[in-house]
């Protein structure tokens, strides 16, 4: 027996001048209630298998299912700004869907964070009441991500070189190898206790998810190598704090080749809702 796949349609928003991409896949039996996914660095709206089949997990519950871009993320996230993201991922809701609708919101890895954020500020109160749960798959401590061990050598390297070539200057691989980045968003996303510093396990402290009310499940992958101090030690800190976490086994970072695991997981969750 085949799986049948979703349909999607394709989503434009028209956001000051910078027209954002997604899709929606609706439900045949609605039930008023919206996911939105929010992708990672250097992700795009439909990139990852897992998008797919989570759509067809918040179908069959009755929600429709939104995954949508950001400034500067499509397929790139060479600079960044979480004020101006969680702008946007507020015009999206307000875009797909009215007042009366629910909402689940879904991050991966830096969406992830940013879901975090969202959900943990006091600004966006209104929203929260409206939120039924929160996804987190893969979040991840971002200083020590982009700092690594001597965070304060490569920082230091950073502003000389900020310095002598400007913040919008791409950072040098001597410093940070994984994908261009600007120096301006390398040194903000690297800053100990610094604005963008929301999930800090290296300490074995889980940061702004503490102030975070709505009802989470955070998954992370086993082989998750952007997992620090580990992903077993990442659960323990976990577990103190959210409601629900799982850890999968001999995943990785975007859960490749371990989908059907994550959608039982995400399918249980969202049982437990009972929306």
């Amino acid at each position: 027996m085949t799986t049948q796949l979703p349909s999607f349609d394709f989503l434009t928003l028209r956001n000051d001048g910078n027209d954002l991409n997604g899709i929606l896949s609706k439900s045949v039996k609605p039930k008023n209630v919206l996911c939105m996914h929010i992708h990672g660095s250097w992700g795009n709206f439909y990139e990852n298998p897992f998008c797919t089949q989570l759509s067809i997990v918040y179908n069959n519950a009755g929600f429709d299912y939104a995954s949508v871009n950001l400034s500067g993320h499509d397929g790139g996230t060479i600079s960044e700004n979480f004020g101006e993201s969680i702008d946007e991922i507020v015009s999206w809701i307000n875009f797909l869907v009215d007042d009366e609708t629910k909402i689940i919101l879904q991050g991966h890895s830096l969406g992830a964070l940013k879901l975090i954020r969202l959900a943990s500020s006091s600004q966006y109160a209104d929203l929260h009441e409206r939120t039924a749960g929160l996804v987190l798959l893969s979040p991840f401590d971002l200083v020590a991500f982009y700092g690594g061990p001597n965070v304060e050598r490569r920082r230091s390297h950073a502003k000389e070189f900020r310095d002598e070539n400007g913040e919008q200057a791409l950072v040098p691989k001597s410093i940070f190898d994984m994908w261009p980045i600007s120096v301006k968003s390398y040194l903000e996303l690297s800053e100990p206790e610094g604005d963008y510093d929301i999930f800090p396990t290296r300490l074995g402290e889980f940061g702004e998810l503490d102030d975070t009310e709505i009802p989470r499940l955070v998954v992370l992958g086993e082989d998750d190598q952007a997992s620090y101090p580990g992903a077993e030690n990442v659960l323990d800190i976990l577990e103190i704090s959210t409601s629900s976490c799982e850890l999968i086994s001999s995943a990785p970072h975007n859960f490749a080749g371990c989908e059907d695991t994550l959608t039982k997981v995400v399918s249980n969750f969202i049982e437990s809702l009972k929306i």
